[in-house]
């Protein structure tokens, strides 16, 4: 799927989580994904008590319209049920990207957005040529009692070269 003013392909792969604490939503399933129907790339939610009926998809991202945001990956955690979903966004340049969380405390009813990242990059490192792969690989997951971790990659300047890049 391309992401509009990029270059670089997005795949459209689901994430999914499951709420296996003992908190009030234990036994819910989450899934998320990047999608492009509104003409822009967001992040959306669809939850389920069960595996077999699901919510209507809701954005997460809480970030301005044409913006994009995409690559999501989820973590539900084991501990509390905390919901985190971490993502690449546009949404403070309009061209050089950021990750960023989305969190819910509450099963998913409401998300608070913060940014992982320190630095903006540009997915095309220094190379005045856009590139096709910016290295699709970012995950999460959660640690005790109750922590992010994130991994993704990134060209961050000075060196502009792709690397693998940690954060909470």
């Amino acid at each position: 799927m391309p992401v509009p003013n990029y270059a670089f392909r997005v795949q459209t792969n689901l994430s999914l989580g499951a709420d296996i604490s003992s908190g009030p939503n234990s036994g819910a399933v989450y899934a998320t994904w990047n999608d492009a129907r509104a003409g822009y790339t967001d992040v959306l939610l669809s939850e389920s008590p069960d595996g077999l009926l699901w919510s209507d998809p809701i954005s997460i991202t809480g970030a301005p319209p044409g913006t994009q945001n995409f690559f999501p990956s989820i973590t539900v955690s084991p501990f509390a049920g905390t919901i985190r979903v971490i993502y690449y966004s546009n949404r403070i340049d309009g061209f050089l990207l950021d990750v960023f969380v989305a969190e819910s405390f509450d099963g998913g009813a409401s998300f608070s957005n913060r940014r992982i990242t320190t630095t903006s990059f540009n997915p095309n490192g220094n190379s005045p040529v856009p590139t096709v792969l910016i290295g699709d690989y970012i995950t999460a997951a959660t640690f005790a009692p109750d922590n992010l971790a994130a991994v993704w990659m990134a060209t961050t300047p000075p060196t502009g070269k792709l690397d693998v890049y940690y954060g909470t």
